[in-house]
């Protein structure tokens, strides 16, 4: 088909174009007027409330001045659209009028509108410390705004247009269409590194809470939104211009447009979030690492800002999708069961975390008697993420239509044939539960179990790792322990031996180990490890070998070995000088490592 053939305005098109202006232009230029005015007047007011948004603190106060200046970036617009309502009252046009002058201003108010709410966004965006800088605050809301009333222009061009046919009005919006397209062309590669630092800016989360996914993929958006802005702008123009057939004429760049649109939310509404969490953390003045209520502000409030974001980023694609393929709308089935089955696993991460985080925190806060929480921390973890992790299976086979009813059965008798095969790890296992929920043992204490005697290494749901003064590490299963000896509870206690020949020396070599007891006992350097005096119990036995003299002192849990050794040596050094003959000491264990 032939292209109709363009042609000018004749003289019975303008004298139809001067008739049908004549009765509206006094109100168009009254609304215009105003309109200017306005915002050249409140130019100062909307500066001193933008300074004042970027010194206020706290989130409440910078919402009211934001409202105050989207109020005065407004107000002009507001005024425009009263003094209408004024002169319609005066002049008491007709209906027919009165749409001709609403189609007539309806471009520069659609540009105002967009040139208001794009400062408004910069001067939010630099309330929560994204600043813009001058320049773009200067050029970008202005171009964007002349764009938007071109595109409101070219679009009731199409619609028609008095005295006019199809071809002349089509081309004169395929004009105002391609200024718009190189408007915003211009603009985006004019501020791309500015745009791309104010999108960026920095975290106002801590540095203990790294981005999330959402907030990454923003961030590559940022870096590369410019390529994105212009593949857009200029697939929309081939679709104008016919390259992608004659049914993509009018609706594909529409479609863009409204694409490119719901990202920017979608961009927006994700630094939102990270704004406010870091915000609500400002507010807590949240710490990492310390107590319960800072770990779930950090944590939990990142599980909850993740899944906004990942919300915003769905409501976009969802969007996008319906308006690209608009028989998903008529199939909800598939999308119904996606959606479910995320918000199954989003509760199952909640509870994750919190159980996560409780686990970490009574680890960090386990004072005092051994290390019970941090010994059954590994176990409580892993049985933990096991139930959490089965449930998720569960939930997400669920949604996908598998009947699980027959799984879960399986397991049971998996799990009964694993349990008769496996009778002596059973075993292992059902002890080690009664020993460490019991707290007989902990991480970092002495003990002798199995006829092996060491320091416990480490503990898992079946056997006890023991590091013995030699240092060899002793893998000892739960089953195989009849008898547990903690040497690390409570208090130690040091028995002193000695054996002297002659019956003659017993008084002196009692008097002389008392004295040796209560000297170490009193001494600044040993008496940090003493918790009671040193009780002498006097002749234990009379053997062939000779006389046999026993005392005991007590100390700190691991230190009576070295109060032991040094009551040894002074006894031996002791009974040397007074020849006292034949001292003998007993045998001390190797020291723990």
């Amino acid at each position: 088909m032939l292209a109709q053939p363009l042609s000018l305005p004749g003289p019975e098109t303008l004298r139809l174009w001067r008739d049908l202006l004549d009765p509206v232009w006094p109100g168009a230029l009254l609304a215009v007027a105003v309109l200017l005015a306005g915002w050249i007047g409140l130019t100062r007011w909307r500066s001193t409330i933008a300074a004042r948004l970027r010194e206020t603190g706290g989130l409440r106060r910078r919402l009211t001045q934001w409202l105050r200046y989207l109020a005065a970036a407004l107000l002009p617009l507001l005024a425009a659209l009263l003094a209408l309502l004024v002169w319609a009252a005066l002049a008491r046009p007709d209906r027919p009028e009165l749409e001709r002058l609403l189609r007539l201003l309806l471009p520069v108010l659609a540009a105002a509108a967009v040139l208001a709410l794009v400062n408004c966004a910069f001067t939010l965006l630099s309330a929560f410390g994204r600043r813009a800088t001058r320049e773009i605050t200067r050029r970008l809301p202005p171009q964007l705004g002349l764009a938007a009333g071109l595109m409101v222009a070219a679009l009731l061009l199409r619609q028609g247009v008095p005295g006019l046919t199809s071809g002349p009005a089509g081309a004169a919006a395929l004009a105002l269409e391609t200024a718009a397209a190189l408007i915003g062309l211009r603009a985006a590669w004019q501020q791309r590194q500015t745009l791309r630092q104010l999108l960026k800016g920095e975290s106002a989360t801590p540095d203990e809470d790294p981005p999330t996914l959402p907030e990454r993929v923003t961030g590559w958006v940022a870096d590369h939104w410019h390529l994105l802005a212009i593949g857009l702008i200029l697939a929309g123009m081939a679709g104008r211009y016919g390259l992608f057939g004659p049914d993509h004429r009018t609706g594909l760049f529409a479609d863009l447009l409204l694409a490119l649109a719901l990202l920017a939310i979608a961009g927006v509404g994700i630094l939102l979030a990270e704004r406010l969490h870091g915000h609500i953390l400002g507010r807590m003045q949240v710490v990492a690492g310390t107590g319960l209520r800072d770990r779930l502000a950090l944590r939990l409030g990142r599980v909850i800002r993740t899944g906004v974001q990942i919300a915003v980023a769905l409501w976009t694609a969802s969007a996008i999708a319906a308006l690209w393929w608009p028989g998903l709308r008529q199939d909800g089935t598939a999308v119904t069961a996606g959606l479910t089955t995320l918000v199954a696993l989003y509760a199952l991460w909640v509870i994750w975390t919190l159980v996560d985080t409780l686990l970490d925190w009574s680890a960090s806060h386990s004072m005092g008697r051994g290390t019970r929480i941090r010994t059954l921390l590994p176990f409580l973890r892993n049985f933990a993420f096991i139930v959490v992790a089965t449930l998720a299976a569960i939930s997400v086979l669920s949604n996908l239509g598998v009947d699980v009813a027959p799984l879960l059965a399986g397991a049971g008798v998996v799990g009964i044939a694993i349990g008769i095969g496996a009778q002596k790890l059973v075993g292992d296992v059902i002890t080690g539960i009664f020993i460490i929920f019991e707290d007989s043992i902990a991480i970092g204490e002495t003990v002798e179990a199995a006829g092996k005697t060491g320091v416990v290494e480490g503990l898992t749901i079946r056997t006890l790792k023991l590091r013995d003064g030699d240092g060899a590490l002793h893998s000892i299963p739960f089953s195989s322990i009849t008898t547990l000896k903690n040497n690390s509870r409570g208090y130690g206690a040091y028995t002193i031996s000695a054996t002297i020949l002659n019956p003659e020396d017993t008084d002196r070599a009692l008097a002389e180990i008392g004295r040796i007891g209560r000297e170490i006992a009193q001494e600044p350097e040993w008496q940090s490890l003493v918790t009671g005096p040193f009780s002498l119990w006097g002749v234990d036995q009379i053997t062939p070998t000779g006389v046999v003299i026993k005392g005991n002192i007590r100390s700190h849990p691991n230190a009576q070995w070295a109060l032991g050794r040094e009551i040894n040596r002074r006894i031996a050094l002791r009974f040397s000088e007074l020849g006292i003959a034949q001292v003998q000491t007993q045998p001390l264990p190797p020291p723990p490592v």
